[in-house]
């Protein structure tokens, strides 16, 4: 989503993680109170603009906080916990439906985890400036 670039340009980087972040757990808690088919269309519109303005902004997370040089292997890094999760999370949310027969606990728990996320953002402190920016700036004063 392109907005999601734009408004990380402009606010802090992890404001916008942010506040992406939790529009996910917003879009998932809509879902949870969904007793109809617009309800669930507006839940994939908001879904979609939390995880696509969300994108970007973690992508230059990375390399703001780690820098070019170590942008592939902190990716592939970050990767890891994500696809376990995106592997373990269709497993719980079966297994709580046989159980509970239906999906809530499993949704109220992935909105929780969605929101406790955003707040690590929240936990980051400002990125360093790379080398060049603070020889640039050294030079200037």
């Amino acid at each position: 989503l392109p907005i999601g670039g734009y408004i990380g340009d402009r606010v802090q980087m992890r404001f916008t993680a942010f506040g992406f972040g939790a529009l996910q757990f917003v879009a998932v808690m809509i879902l949870l109170a969904a007793e109809s088919a617009p309800m669930v269309f507006l839940f994939a519109i908001v879904l979609g603009a939390g995880r696509g303005g969300g994108s970007p902004v973690t992508s230059a997370m990375r390399g703001a906080y780690f820098g070019r040089k170590a942008f592939a292997a902190i990716m592939g890094v970050s990767m890891v916990p994500m696809n376990i999760l995106l592997f373990a999370a269709p497993l719980y949310a079966g297994y709580l439906r046989d159980i509970t027969g239906d999906y809530n606990i499993s949704f109220f728990t992935v909105a929780v985890v969605c929101l406790l996320g955003s707040f690590l953002f929240l936990a980051l402190g400002e990125p360093k400036s790379p080398p060049s920016a603070r020889q640039q700036q050294t030079l200037s004063q």
